[in-house]
């Protein structure tokens, strides 16, 4: 069991984690990064612990994995399930904007 203080610093560094996902997730459907590059970003994020606001992310499990092949295959029904889920509307932007639904 950990205290609140080391929890909140994990979700700080799982937040951080995610962004650097979010990155190499973007760089890899636009041919900027490695398959091997992506892996290792989920890797990352997947192994924080728990938080005290958040739990562990699962960017290395087989839906997710998926997923992100489908969006690199310009599935539109997962670009718009991955697009519902981002609520941060310049991220949401960023991603469209590389999505089969950019001109929607």
């Amino acid at each position: 069991m950990s205290d609140a203080h080391t929890d909140i610093a994990r979700d700080e560094k799982r937040i951080q984690a995610i962004e650097c996902y979010l990155d190499t997730l973007f760089d890899y459907l636009t041919a900027n990064q490695t398959i091997d590059q992506l892996i290792a970003a989920a890797e990352k994020s997947d192994a924080i612990r728990r938080g005290y606001h958040s739990g562990r992310t699962n960017f290395t499990g087989e839906k997710h994995k998926e997923l992100v092949d489908k969006l690199a295959a310009s599935d539109q029904e997962a670009w718009r399930l991955f697009l519902s889920r981002i609520k941060d509307q310049n991220l949401h932007q960023k991603f469209k904007a590389i999505s089969p639904l950019c001109d929607e």
